[in-house]
């Protein structure tokens, strides 16, 4: 059961430092075909939550590059919202779909980075120790 457990964790950490590379490789693959624009933070979108803390989409502008002007949402809540009306930020989109974009949010790729890095080193470390010592007793 521990072993599980712990090669449970590294696959969540594994998991984890994927999810934040294939963030950066698509943020730099579609720069590279000038498929990056600023965009500003038109609107905070409620979106749940519990009363006391709310959570909210965020709500951008931006045109793409044939200067057509495309409005897209967040794809994730959060509480409290990490932009403000106003703020200008950056979006990323593949070519062909600018309504599909992403905002560039350099903060949940560290998050996911840190996490995934911790939970491999965790289980590492206890995977060898397990390895070099055995089992404990029950």
């Amino acid at each position: 059961m521990i072993v599980v457990t712990l090669a449970g964790l590294l696959a969540g950490g594994l998991a984890c430092i994927s999810m934040a590379l294939r963030r950066v490789w698509r943020t730099a693959r579609r720069a590279r075909n000038g498929c990056v624009a600023d965009a500003q933070v038109v609107g905070l979108v409620p979106a749940g939550g519990s009363p006391d803390e709310p959570s909210f989409l965020t709500l951008v502008e931006f045109r793409d590059g044939h200067g057509r002007l495309y409005r897209v949402q967040s794809k994730s809540m959060r509480s409290p919202p990490p932009y403000t009306v106003g703020q200008t930020l950056q979006v990323s989109y593949e070519a062909g779909d600018p309504g599909g974009a992403d905002i560039v949010d350099r903060s949940i790729v560290i998050w996911l980075a840190a996490t995934g890095l911790t939970l491999t080193l965790i289980a590492t470390i206890l995977l060898t120790d397990v390895l070099k010592y055995g089992l404990p007793e029950p």
